[in-house]
């Protein structure tokens, strides 16, 4: 809505009262001496369970939450309602629950909605367009009704603080500006469980001096004392906990790419003090990557002790041409059937912590993540030559799953008429005997204890 003058407020208020949900906050004008006072109807909140965070995972009530996330960078800008409506119900059919979006878009496809509404009605930061939130609402109702959380960036900063961002706005705008931003977002979101803020935006705002007017923000959201989570996205091979210590994070982020994933979840792993992560970002499909190096950023996160993994395609993640078909890419159908694999690692809060009964003979222990639920171990092995895994402990069911089909495989040998593999019931392993893979490819191995079942392959 727009900035009213003072007599106009009050005769607002006389004429509606003062419990009906409004509220105002006071702008310093960039342009005027005297403050101006911006009105603004708190949006409907819809039903989602508050999220917290326990000493290694983020949780919803009471349960631990790990996030299968989908980089939708443009989902407030460029499609329509409706389209993203459908966006996220086929999102949430394919088992991904969680997506990041910038809620304001300066560069693809923004920053301008669909309908022709941008985010501010005049200077950025200064006041907020009531058309064009009233966009968002709708589009975070629907994710909640979907069970999906939004990780939302409120001002993303860009990439070498260039054109992608709001650098240069943010450098001009007054850090009292962008506070009363931050407090307009929270308490119009003040009571979106679904939300969680996210800081920064592939860039370390330290670098450019932004430091204080990413805190401004984060510090206004505070200020409306809403329940949301908050963290940050720094630069590539950067965490966001380092990037923003000043923050008070809840929870931390790594972001890497096909060839630093490893590295990027062990500096998590031992950071000096414990605290849950997610995988952010990784190399998107269809930009410079490979089968392997999806599933590897996958399966490292969360077999590390990542709360989540945030997968991303191009075009998807900007809405652009094509985005549509490619929503059921190689890339999204392999992370729908991987997805259940792990889902021992959800079943609970959980620490991974390197597991000594698991060598790998020719590569080295270091080509192997492997962690420890309640007795069952989950393998994940980027083996370029055949793997031999030795030993077991006791007597176990093993099974070998292919990640290009994330589904069960026989033995050595086992395989009909056409050649192709069978799906077959995992075998029961003696006491100390190796297990040596099928074939050279990518494996996640699952050892149970005998009665235990392994996870459900689809």
């Amino acid at each position: 809505m727009r900035i009213e003058r003072k007599h106009a407020i009050a005769a607002l208020i006389a004429a509606i009262g003062v419990g009906v949900g409004v509220y105002f906050y006071r702008l310093a004008a960039l342009e005027a001496a005297s403050a101006a006072t911006l009105t603004v109807s708190s949006a409907a909140a819809p039903a989602f369970a508050p999220l917290t965070v326990g000493a290694t995972s983020l949780l919803r009530g009471d349960a631990p939450l790990h996030l299968n996330g989908d980089a939708a960078w443009s989902l407030l800008v460029v499609p329509t309602e409706a389209e993203a409506f459908s966006y996220l119900h086929t999102r949430r059919e394919q088992q991904f629950n969680a997506v990041l979006v910038n809620l304001v878009e300066h560069y693809a496809g923004g920053p301008r909605n669909r309908r022709g509404d941008a985010p501010f009605e005049n200077r950025a930061f200064v006041t907020p367009n009531e058309l064009y939130f009233q966009h968002v609402d709708s589009v975070l109702r629907e994710a909640a009704r979907q069970d999906i959380v939004v990780l939302l960036a409120p001002a993303y900063v860009g990439y070498g603080c260039g054109n992608e961002g709001w650098c240069a706005e943010l450098r001009k705008t007054p850090d009292t500006i962008l506070a009363n931003y931050g407090e307009y977002l929270g308490r119009r979101y003040r009571g979106f469980n679904n939300v969680v803020w996210v800081h920064g935006g592939d860039a370390d705002a330290r670098r450019f001096g932004l430091s204080a007017k990413v805190a401004a923000i984060a510090r206004g959201i505070r200020r409306a004392q809403g329940t949301q989570l908050h963290t940050a996205h720094c630069a590539r091979n950067q965490s966001g906990g380092e990037c923003y210590s000043d923050l008070q994070l809840d929870f931390d982020t790594a972001y890497a790419s096909c060839s630093t994933t490893a590295p990027a979840i062990d500096a998590m792993r031992h950071r000096a003090v414990a605290m849950p992560f997610i995988y952010i970002e990784g190399t998107y499909e269809n930009m410079k990557d490979t089968p392997g190096c999806l599933r590897d950023q996958l399966l490292r996160s969360m077999l590390g002790g990542a709360s989540g993994h945030i997968f991303g395609n191009q075009p998807v993640w900007e809405f652009a041409e094509g985005w549509q078909t490619q929503l059921r890419s190689p890339g999204s159908r392999m992370m729908s059937k991987l997805w259940p694999l792990l889902a021992p690692l959800r079943a609970a809060e959980w620490s991974s912590t390197p597991d000594g009964s698991i060598q790998q003979d020719q590569n080295g222990s270091n080509q192997i993540v492997a962690s420890s639920i309640s007795g069952l171990k989950l393998v994940y092995a980027p083996a370029s030559t055949e793997l031999m895994l030795t030993p077991t402990l006791a007597k176990a069911n093993v099974c070998w799953y292919d990640l290009d089909r994330a589904e069960r495989l026989a033995k050595r040998g086992d395989t009909d008429q056409g050649g192709s593999t069978e799906e077959v019931e995992c075998e029961q392993v003696a006491a100390g005997a190796a297990l040596v893979a099928p074939r050279k490819s990518d494996w996640l191995v699952s050892i149970a204890p005998l009665g235990r079942n392994e996870p459900a392959a689809r």
